[in-house]
């Protein structure tokens, strides 16, 4: 082989990812690792890798639905959801219905998250990304960020202590934009001034939001041909009863109620939603919003700044096309449309926004009107041809390897040129690259394996990158989807085609293959058929899995960082004294405005400062000043100071100045207090009940 003009089967992918791509190719082979089990005992009407959206979709069709009938125990108030939620443990059966609907719920959205992550590790490492699927990587993450957010409602709506966590990781960042007149982490330091607007607030969002996610699915999969929105029959049933029997071996429960005032050591959490309370229990709220903010900036842009289509999109020969429509019907992506033309026929026409130039609709054309242009079937069909031909002129078999661009053998080294490979098992092999296995034509194969001992060997991916083109291959080969291979023409039992999960794999079928092709006898990795027993096992084992996986990390044990110290925790709400400041206006001043508005002095309205001093034994600890809010600082002075402090009893003196005179403080406060650990102390002050204790 001439090695300088040798490169690699990925080379000539139709899509790749920049930087990237290493991590990517890690990840597809991971999955192949996984395929290579699931492929043993299921079919493809059974196996959750080839309808992980569609799982994802029915499970949350059941969460919305158990929470809408949750609705009959649960009760909306801050005051009464935790309690109503502690009824279900009652021994009576209106209980027990409601803590299976509870489970049903949990576990259910538990399981969205588990197969919407595997869905897009799967995406990603097809590299479905950009160009024309940017809409889907956009929607996808909008719908997926959408969905925790509705789960980390969904928690808070239990107000244990893991929404007491959630609370507060959440003001922490709300704090930092403007929307609420007072800091929200205001609300969350007493028992007694939770706000429970605020309560029926998040309450009213957690049931909307299932409206934003069927909109955003609607978006992710609007650009597809023949998607299933939802798993078919047999599958669903036997997703609904595992969740059943999941819910009835572990069901879900609350933790201790939470208590605002109490500083929590450890606890039981679901990491599927909450494992960002390791970020808000550890960081403040400008590095956590810096940290959403880089990883949203490098999420969305990805399709626009990481990706990028090698291959421009297919176009279409008008006068040759046929008008038989195979084209506009196999496109995975509705790439393709049938333009009418006066007086004469319609007109296949691509859409490139849409194309995404897996070559699928090569593969469809009788009279190869449209394509890739730089897999031109008629130029490659040629190239192979002169491979025949020399094959023929050495007296050797013809063997030609069709390999998808995106199979776990793309990283074999080839001439494009001449059809060698640099793989001792492909010796006896012309190797060409193919964007996707059903960009292979019927008719080129008819050309090629006329001659006795001639045999075609094509690797393609366990699930199509391009969806559907593993599909069309086999129905064109074996079946009558046009154009469908004639069998007058050529032996089926000539070509071989294998979805190889690991190299090992694929070398055993390589050594099978010339064995069988002297036989007239080629057995296909095509897995329509499993033994049931096969499938059964393999159902209950994955199951099984999975639900150990939902179940282990849906209630996993969380220490929080903090050493059980106690906090003193001071904080107001109280507007300065109002001063006016005036200055004079210069002639020259005054001549600019209108008449009705000369006045000799501009004066402006604002707020003092309200200062406070802090003692602690004596000792001073906090003496700051605290501006007034608003646009033109005439609003109130806000403050919430938290101070660590030593186990045991301490006296407390705190001082409050409203005035613009610095020598006197209009408010004082003086007592002594036990600190607990594990606990905080609260003092508020406030003009009408001046300081008061919690």
């Amino acid at each position: 082989m001439n090695n300088q003009k040798s490169i690699k089967i990925k080379d000539l992918k139709p899509e790749y990812v920049r930087f990237f791509d290493p991590l990517f190719s890690l990840i597809k082979k991971l999955i192949n690792i996984l395929n290579y089990f699931l492929y043993k005992g299921f079919t493809k009407e059974f196996n959750p890798m080839n309808h992980l959206g569609a799982i994802a979709n029915l499970l949350f069709g059941i969460a919305t639905i158990t929470g809408i009938i949750l609705l009959i125990w649960y009760k909306p108030s801050v005051y009464q959801a935790y309690p109503s939620l502690e009824q279900l443990k009652e021994p009576n059966i209106f209980s027990y219905i409601g803590q299976l609907f509870r489970s049903l719920h949990r576990y259910s959205s538990d399981g969205i998250i588990l197969f919407a992550t595997i869905h897009l590790l799967k995406e990603i490492s097809d590299r479905k990304i950009g160009g024309a699927r940017w809409l889907a990587w956009v929607t996808g993450f909008f719908v997926l960020g959408i969905m925790w957010l509705e789960g980390w409602t969904g928690y808070w709506l239990v107000w244990d202590i893991r929404a007491q966590q959630i609370a507060i990781g959440t003001s922490k960042m709300l704090d930092l934009i403007p929307i609420f007149a007072d800091p929200l982490s205001r609300t969350f330091l007493t028992d007694e001034h939770i706000n429970t607007l605020l309560f029926f607030l998040i309450f009213f969002f957690h049931m909307l939001m299932p409206l934003a996610i069927i909109f955003g699915l609607w978006l992710h999969i609007n650009r597809l041909n023949r998607s299933n929105w939802i798993t078919n029959k047999s599958l669903s049933i036997i997703i609904i009863v595992s969740l059943i029997v999941i819910s009835l071996i572990k069901p879900a429960l609350s933790v201790e109620s939470a208590k605002m005032q109490i500083i929590p050591k450890e606890f039981t959490m679901d990491y599927w939603y909450l494992f960002p309370l390791w970020f808000t229990d550890r960081l403040n709220g400008g590095v956590l919003w810096f940290i959403t903010l880089i990883l949203t900036i490098i999420i969305f842009s990805f399709p626009w700044i990481f990706y990028k289509q090698k291959f421009q999109p297919s176009i279409v020969n008008e006068e040759r096309c046929q008008n038989c429509q195979q084209c506009f019907i196999d496109c995975p992506y509705n790439a393709i449309l049938m333009i009418p033309r006066e007086g004469r026929e319609p007109t296949a026409r691509v859409n490139p926004k849409l194309c995404v130039s897996c070559g699928i609709c090569n593969g469809s054309c009788l009279p190869i009107s449209v394509g890739i242009p730089y897999y031109s079937v008629l130029e490659k069909r040629r190239q192979y041809q002169k491979w025949k031909l020399e094959a023929k002129n050495q007296n050797k078999p013809f063997y030609i390897a069709f390999i998808c661009a995106n199979s776990i053998l793309n990283d074999i080294d080839f001439d494009p040129d001449t059809g060698s490979s640099n793989k001792e098992i492909l010796k006896d092999f012309y190797v060409t690259s193919a964007p996707c296995v059903g960009w292979v034509h019927t008719r080129t194969l008819e050309l090629l394996l006329t001659d006795e001992g001639s045999g075609a060997i094509i690797i393609g991916c366990p699930q199509c990158s391009y969806r559907e083109g593993t599909n069309w291959l086999e129905e064109r080969l074996f079946k009558d989807r046009e154009p469908f291979l004639r069998k007058d023409k050529v032996n089926p039992n000539k070509i071989k085609i294998i979805y190889p999960t690991t190299k090992k794999e694929f070398i055993k079928e390589i050594e099978k293959f010339k064995q069988e092709i002297k036989e007239h006898k080629i057995s296909h990795l095509i897995y329509n058929y499993v033994d049931k027993k096969n499938l059964l096992f393999a159902s209950i084992i994955t199951i099984l899995i999975l639900s150990l996986l939902i179940i282990f990390l849906s209630d996993l044990n969380y220490k929080t960082p903090f050493n059980g110290q106690p906090q003193l925790i001071v904080s107001f709400k109280h507007p300065g004294q109002v001063s006016e400041q005036c200055i004079e206006l210069s002639p020259e001043e005054l001549a600019k405005l209108p008449v009705h508005m000369r006045n000799q002095k501009k004066c402006q309205r604002k707020r003092s400062p309200v200062r406070m001093a802090i003692y602690i034994d004596d000792n001073k600890i906090i003496e700051k000043s605290y501006k007034p809010g608003g646009i033109w600082e005439d609003l109130n002075s806000v403050a919430i100071e938290k101070i660590d402090i030593p186990e045991g009893e301490h006296k407390i003196k705190i001082f409050l100045n409203d005035s613009n005179n610095p020598d006197q403080w209009n408010y004082n406060f003086e007592e002594n207090l036990n600190f607990k650990k594990w606990e905080t102390r609260v003092i508020l002050f406030d003009k009408i009940h001046q300081f008061k204790i919690y």
